[in-house]
């Protein structure tokens, strides 16, 4: 009975080094991307002045880019259309929004999605410039 549950022991215990091998086997094999890679299209934050604004891009490459915008602010209303206000250079050339998809004119929080439209191809670097938010000028950039 004895040799039983010492054979029962070794065996439990074999299972469980094999299986804690194993896992790491599989821990080993995960690609972890570079930081890098990872904060090319990271959110940007400006939160100088009296205006907070959080820019992403959604899609950099094609025939329209789209970046997801949040404006926050507790002091001035936001009275801008952001497709009036807003450019995007890309690898030098500049293009204008053709669309806001969000929040409508006033208030203090205001969230959406600012489409341009052209043909980008593999660009370098993309910068957008919100010339006049609540007063004041915002600027974010990606290198791609």
């Amino acid at each position: 009975m004895r040799s039983v549950i010492f054979v029962l022991i070794i065996l439990a215990v074999a299972i469980f080094i094999s299986a804690s091998f194993e896992s790491k086997k599989k821990e080993s094999n995960t690609q972890v991307l570079p930081t890098k890679e990872v904060d090319k299209l990271a959110t940007k934050t400006d939160d100088s002045g009296q205006v907070f604004v959080d820019a992403k891009p959604l899609k950099t490459e094609g025939k329209n880019l789209q970046f997801e915008i949040t404006v926050t602010t507790h002091s001035v209303e936001l009275w801008e259309d952001l497709s009036s206000v807003s450019k995007l250079i890309v690898d030098g050339l500049e293009a204008t929004p053709i669309r806001w998809d969000g929040d409508p004119p006033g208030g203090h929080h205001r969230e959406g999605t600012l489409l341009f439209e052209g043909n980008f191809v593999n660009p370098k670097s993309v910068k957008l410039i919100i010339e006049s938010i609540g007063g004041e000028e915002k600027e974010f950039e990606w290198e791609l």
